[in-house]
């Protein structure tokens, strides 16, 4: 019996090997096409999970398959003779080199897939050797041979744009790329010698430029501005023409002054939700630029029939055409109204979200070159295991047609069913045992076999969790699937882009010199108490800014941010101010925690004060009995303690818990009464800004493959407002004229 199952198995193997790797390597093609333009505009750790396997599968696969066809290890079919069967899989050997060459979407899962361009290179050229020995040991009497040998040269142009990519996309190609031919300047020598040459009175005046009163002349100019409206073909304009100067912020280059005016004074002309998209097309650029086959499909020579999928999808089309033809004065050019119509699909929509009516810019799925949306975690939610609930109640396109079809209603009426029979289960057993068995049993197993049941069954459930809670701890999926359950989303208004924007416009207004600029990158919530001029209160509140490290202060000021939210009664005068501190203190949390990688530079020992304070906060609410849906009675009770003597007084070595300095923190901030909101908002913005400044360049690029992040856009608009420690005199000579 074994034997013949074996010989069975043997005998597919023999028949289907070939044939069942090139169907399996044709999807995971497919898949890539499909799913690798989504690491854009989501962050969904199955989501990357599925391109990540597929990406690494696709090589193997069709590197597995080409062994197979190179050694022959396949049997022909019963009506097929040997000689016609190597023919055919000569076919399909550079079918699957176009395989290797991967889809014009995805050339790098990881930004450090690119330094290994050398290694694509090599492993090309064994490929193609391998390729190329068994089409020509097919070549006679072959009546597929056209075919293969178109096939052979589209594999082998595929694998040469694959491996071309990376090597632009690469950190010191990429850094060479913004760098201009060498200037050797004026020829001092002999400049020297004219000099001396004359006679002082001789020598013409040189007159020198206060620069400081240029800056604040340019800054009065900026802030008189009048805004105007962008078109969607000027956004992409001004993303590609900004994009192609600031792209060197990923590899530290240094700019000029001069670059850093002529942004500033861009932006300053217009509104922040123009400014929004210009740099979401800006960080789509740069994306397409490091992961996907774009530099070198997307030129007039680039773009051919494989390529139509992605050129309808990428601005860069639009890009490369426009820049080959000349630009009328007016937009009645047939092809600037059809790039206008096209654009349409790709604007960002206004939605109304309740509660608080506010506008969200959504745009429609295939078209995102962002999540377009901020995750947030909560201490104090995580600590009563509560799931996250929606701030904002945004429907998208599948929950519209879901909405349209019923689904949801039957889906509630099934719920309600099962919730129904379930009852009635519980209710049958006491009448079936009522039935059953007389009054002295029905005591014996109501009173004391049931429970003791039920206690088994509980003691059950609680070692299966322990179990399943040692397990998640052993394998270190604990962070993925915290991150899962407590991590929640919410759309992104208008109103909160705008409050950045303008807290970021109005600093870079103040910026006259490098010094001004350094400082108030470096500012992490002293700049916003300085200006509020608050005198003792605002002495109290510095030393929770100044006086701790900065993973420690935005613990601090989520959770007082947590408590006074809970603590409000009522509709607050300041909605607006309370909900954008609300947001920005969860999403530098979520950063904090679930983003270590990214916040390295400035997270310090964030983890471990994180689990001290969640250690503590979980002791204080299981003494006093709070319940996970208990959130307002949680803070009431944490604002109720005594915090005459700081916690830092009476804590114990080797605790970095900061639960009750939080408190007095958000007891100092009850004091500011209607001016809290406004300055813990101003704060938070200041906290996501310095967080923005510190991040390495690279991890905002690496954020880009994930769906991105408000970080990074933060990041982008400081550089472009000038509001950054990259910008020096006369360092425009780096770069490309």
């Amino acid at each position: 019996m074994a034997n013949s199952i074996s010989e069975r198995v043997k005998y597919m193997w023999e028949h289907w090997n070939i044939r069942v790797a090139v169907q399996f390597s044709l999807a995971l093609q497919i898949l890539l096409i499909g799913l690798a333009p989504s690491r854009k505009w989501t962050s969904n750790k199955l989501v990357n999970l599925l391109v990540w396997s597929s990406y690494l599968l696709a090589d193997a696969t069709a590197n597995f398959a080409v062994g197979l066809i190179f050694n022959g290890k396949s049997s022909p079919p019963d009506h097929v003779s040997p000689a016609e069967n190597s023919k055919l899989l000569a076919f399909w050997a550079p079918f699957l080199l176009l395989h290797l060459g991967g889809p014009d979407t995805i050339t790098a899962f990881a930004l450090e897939d690119n330094q290994l361009w050398l290694r694509h290179l090599l492993a090309f050229i064994v490929r193609f050797a391998t390729t190329g020995y068994v089409f020509f040991r097919n070549l006679r009497k072959n009546k597929v041979i056209i075919p293969t040998a178109l096939l052979f040269l589209a594999g082998t142009i595929k694998y040469l744009e694959r491996t071309y990519s990376l090597y632009l996309a690469s950190k010191d190609k990429f850094r060479a790329s913004m760098l201009r031919k060498p200037d050797p300047g004026i020829n001092f020598a002999k400049f020297a010698e004219v000099v001396a040459s004359k006679k002082p009175e001789e020598l013409p005046e040189v007159k020198t430029e206060n620069r400081r009163e240029a800056m604040v002349t340019d800054a009065v100019t900026d802030f008189c501005l009048d805004i105007r409206k962008l078109e969607d073909l000027d956004v992409v304009q001004e993303a590609h023409k900004y994009f192609k100067i600031f792209k060197g912020l990923i590899v530290g280059i240094i700019y000029s002054f001069e670059q850093r005016d002529k942004s500033r004074h861009f932006f300053n002309s217009i509104s922040a939700e123009d400014a929004f998209k210009v740099i979401a097309a800006e960080l789509n650029f740069l994306y397409e630029v490091l992961y996907t086959k774009v530099v070198v499909v997307h030129s007039m020579l680039g773009l051919d029939g494989v390529s139509i999928l992605m050129a309808i999808f990428s601005n860069w089309t639009i890009v490369a055409v426009l820049e080959s033809m000349p630009r009328p004065e007016d937009r009645s050019h047939w092809v600037l109204r059809l790039f206008s119509k096209f654009l349409i699909l790709k604007r960002p929509k206004m939605y109304v979200c309740e509660p608080d009516k506010h506008t969200t810019l959504l745009t429609c799925i295939p078209f995102r070159s962002w999540s377009e949306s901020v995750p947030g975690y909560n201490v104090i939610r995580y600590c009563l295991k509560q799931r996250p609930r929606k701030i904002h109640n945004v429907m998208h396109s599948i929950q519209r047609v879901i909405c349209y079809l019923g689904i949801d209603k039957i889906a509630n009426q099934c719920c309600g069913i099962i919730n129904k029979v379930g009852q009635c289960i519980n209710i049958s057993s006491r009448k079936v045992i009522q039935v059953l068995f007389d009054e002295e049993i029905q005591v014996l197993l109501i009173d004391n076999v049931i429970p003791c049941l039920n206690s088994f069954k509980k003691g059950l459930i609680q070692c299966l969790k322990s179990l399943k809670r040692g397990l998640i701890d052993l394998v270190g999926l604990k962070d993925f699937l915290d991150e899962l359950k407590y991590a929640s989303s919410k759309p992104l208004t208008v109103e909160l882009w705008a409050f950045i924007f303008s807290e970021l416009q109005m600093k870079s207004w103040l910026i006259d010199d490098p010094e001004t600029a350094r400082k108030i990158c470096s500012a992490r919530g002293e700049w916003v108490l300085q200006s509020h001029g608050l005198d003792k209160i605002r002495s109290d509140l510095m030393a929770y800014v100044v006086d701790v490290r900065y993973d420690e202060s935005v613990l601090m000021w989520h959770i007082a941010t947590e408590l006074l939210c809970n603590d409000t009664k009522g509709i607050d005068n300041c909605s607006n101010e309370r909900e954008f501190s609300k947001i920005l203190s969860d999403y530098m949390l979520y950063l904090l925690i679930m983003q270590p990688t990214m916040m390295a530079a400035v997270a310090g020992i964030s983890k471990l004060r994180f689990e001290d304070t969640c250690a503590d906060a979980k002791r204080f609410f299981k003494k006093r009995g709070i319940r996970s849906n208990n959130v307002k009675k949680a803070c009431r009770l944490i604002l109720e303690v005594n915090t005459e003597f700081k916690p830092a007084q009476v804590k114990r070595d080797g605790s970095l818990s900061v639960l009750f300095t939080a408190s007095m923190l958000a007891k100092e901030l009850r004091k500011l009464r209607e001016q809290k909101w406004k300055i813990l908002s101003q704060v938070w913005v200041e906290m996501l800004s310095y967080a923005a400044s510190h991040c390495n360049a690279t991890s905002h690029a690496v954020q880009l493959s994930k769906g991105g992040e408000l970080v990074t856009f933060v990041w982008l608009l400081m550089s472009q407002f000038g509001v950054g420690n990259q910008f020096q005199s006369n360092c425009s000579l780096l770069l490309q004229g």
